[in-house]
């Protein structure tokens, strides 16, 4: 009989032993949650109060209008639904050769961007293809530029509260239609008209104000590629540096990667805690006891996510401007997530954003640094022998090299290769055209209504 006795109280205690401990994992799992999502004022970030600085809003006219403008086009910008995705119909597939679009998107978008990051001055001409697609869709991309130029700004619902879930715009659509626009500025910068290439321009910048705005890390992402284009292109016009100078400055590449993160981090978490409170993992599914302790563990992953995206955050903002692969960034987030950085073998890409962001810092500067040599040209002529202070960069090691060679060409470039995410080492710079004997005089176009 005493040993029946002892060996419940021993039961008992053990039982008793375990609810102390369930309830101590679950409290302190709370906790270590709790202080890691205080731990983001250490990169001045709420991410309750960021993500609900994102209010609901459904699709508007504007936008309506801009996916009914594209279509004879062939572009495709209706929302397909969910989450958005970069390439739905990848280049090569048998159903895009069908369409007029689908045979000539593939070289224009090559050509296009091979101008925009080609640093000389002058444009090549299209393939003739890509020439004959422009000249004979001449009204139709015209009418899109008016739209985006002189209307207001078109912007596709968002809800920040449907998570992972939440409705994003058709971004290959988006992309296809700013290779579009920057094609036509080029086309028509060779042809001589300079104030329609930038109007070209302004009408794809003004379509990446929206998306630099958006919450989805994908709307971003095509945003800054269409930042790095523009600003390709806008350095081969003489276009109306004052103005180009205060839409510049508005967006901070480093800025919008930063916000990007902490709203992918706040989604993150809130999808894991919306998949505790609906009972995956729970008792129901594997013991009550079992569920318990899986639950607690599903909390401190959590915890451990705020923590690995506030540690790259964090590292990356105390970081120099500077090339590379991302690669410090990525230790960073996987050294904060500790034991359970396992679970995020993606990250290495998603650090390698902010090197992009870093090579747009540069190449903001080169813009602006372009706009300043071709206003000391425009007071006397001629391209001025030196620019007091054009070698001063905020990349890492990284000086800005002015030159005029004999011929009558100014340029200036980094004073060493650079290496970027993607991309073979290259040194990023620009080359004028001859010395021009009379200067342009900048053009006045209608302000972007966003971005």
């Amino acid at each position: 009989m005493k040993f029946w006795k002892a060996l419940a109280a021993t039961a008992l205690l053990a039982f008793g032993a375990g609810v102390v401990w369930l309830g101590a994992s679950a409290f302190w799992a709370a906790r270590r949650e709790k202080q890691a999502l205080a731990n983001w004022s250490r990169v001045g970030e709420d991410l309750p109060a960021l993500a609900a600085s994102f209010p609901r809003r459904e699709t508007n006219a504007a936008a309506l209008s801009l996916e009914k403008a594209a279509a004879p086009l062939g572009i495709d910008l209706e929302p397909r639904g969910g989450a958005a995705g970069v390439d739905a119909e990848p280049v090569g597939m048998d159903r895009e050769s069908k369409t007029e679009w689908g045979r000539t998107r593939g070289p224009l978008t090559k050509w296009a961007t091979n101008e925009a990051e080609r640093p000389e001055e002058g444009v090549e001409p299209p393939p003739p293809a890509v020439a004959a697609y422009l000249a004979g869709h001449g009204p139709e991309i015209d009418a899109l530029e008016s739209a985006l130029v002189s209307g207001p700004a078109p912007e596709w619902a968002e809800d920040t509260s449907l998570l992972f879930a939440a409705p994003a715009p058709n971004m290959a659509g988006h992309l296809q239609l700013h290779t579009l626009l920057l094609a036509h500025a080029l086309v028509r910068a060779a042809a001589g008209d300079e104030a329609g290439a930038e109007r070209a321009v302004l009408a794809s910048w003004n379509l990446a104000g929206p998306e630099r705005s958006r919450p989805d890390v994908v709307s971003r992402s095509i945003a800054w590629l269409a930042t790095h284009l523009e600003l390709g292109v806008l350095r081969k016009l003489p276009a109306d540096a004052a103005a180009w100078r205060g839409r510049i400055a508005a967006f901070d590449p480093r800025d919008s990667v930063r916000r990007s993160w902490a709203l992918e981090a706040w989604t993150t978490w809130q999808a894991a805690r919306r998949r505790q409170e609906a009972g995956v993992d729970s008792g129901a599914a594997r013991g009550f006891l079992r569920g318990l302790m899986a639950r607690s563990g599903r909390r401190l992953e959590a915890a451990a996510l705020l923590d690995g995206w506030r540690a790259m955050t964090e590292a990356a903002v105390k970081s120099p401007v500077s090339d590379g692969d991302g690669a410090a960034l990525a230790a960073e987030f996987r050294r904060g997530m500790g034991r359970w950085a396992a679970t995020m073998p993606a990250v290495p890409g998603l650090a390698g954003a902010w090197k992009r962001a870093d090579r747009l810092v540069l190449e903001t500067e080169l813009t602006n640094k372009v706009f300043d040599v071709r206003a000391a040209r425009a007071a006397t002529g001629a391209w001025p022998a030196s620019v007091p202070g054009i070698e001063a960069s905020r990349g890492e090691n990284v000086k800005w090299v002015y030159a005029v060679t004999p011929e009558g060409r100014a340029s200036i470039a980094t004073n060493r290769l650079l290496s970027w995410p993607d991309r073979a080492a290259s040194i990023l710079g620009w080359v004028s055209g001859p010395a021009a004997t009379k200067a342009s005089a900048p053009r006045k176009l209608p302000a972007p209504k966003r971005g």
